[in-house]
């Protein structure tokens, strides 16, 4: 993710268990001038996703004023 944040990308979070950890590393890019935001996601939990969805979206659209991203990377561990 700050890799991301250096190379000129703004960046969403997740994270299933450390909100902490996950707020350092929003802070940390955003620190590098970029936009960033951690989201609750636990891809064990699949009942979960719809809520998820909905939050995407919401902070897509109060963020970055937009529906939709250009990337994903899934980085699981």
């Amino acid at each position: 993710a700050l890799d991301i944040a250096r190379q000129g990308g703004d960046v969403i979070v997740t994270y299933r268990g450390s909100l902490e950890q996950a707020e350092a590393v929003v802070a940390d890019i955003r620190a590098l001038g970029r936009k960033a935001i951690a989201l609750p996601l636990d891809m064990a939990q699949t009942a979960s996703f719809p809520a998820f969805a909905d939050s995407l979206g919401s902070a897509l659209a109060s963020v970055w004023g937009r529906a939709t991203f250009d990337h994903l990377i899934n980085n699981a561990g």
